[in-house]
């Protein structure tokens, strides 16, 4: 058998010769080198993928967070609106019994809504 196994680079042999050695040796190394370069070069793409999908993961959190504040202050409008509704919708009722009082007295007695006044306990009392 013409060389030496040598467990330390993964059971490979070992040239006998000196000048063979060197050689073995030489090639040994920059297998090495390429070894670590390229294994520099797949985990500093691995940086700069994790880094990028990062910077995304970040801009989506941001317009999570955008999406958030635009929904709060739509259901905030909402709120808004709805009150505003819910006390025009009460006036309008107010002012529908008020119409009909009003209607109801001018058929009753005949009187013109001019002889109807509001004292300001808000009770209605007519005057000739």
């Amino acid at each position: 058998m013409p060389g030496v196994s040598d467990s330390s680079k993964g059971g490979k042999v070992k040239p006998e010769s000196a000048t063979d050695r060197a050689s073995w040796s030489m090639a040994t190394r920059l297998l090495d080198e390429k070894n670590k370069q390229a294994n520099k070069l797949q985990v500093g793409g691995f940086k700069d993928q994790i880094e990028g999908l990062n910077k995304h993961v970040k801009g989506l959190e941001m317009e999570v967070k955008h999406l958030k504040e635009y929904k709060q202050d739509k259901q905030t409008r909402y709120t808004e609106l709805e009150n505003k509704y819910c006390d025009l919708n009460v006036k309008y009722r107010d002012l529908e019994k008020k119409y009909k009082a009003l209607v109801e007295a001018k058929n009753k007695n005949n009187y013109c809504p001019q002889r109807i006044a509001v004292c300001p306990s808000g009770h209605q009392y007519y005057y000739h």
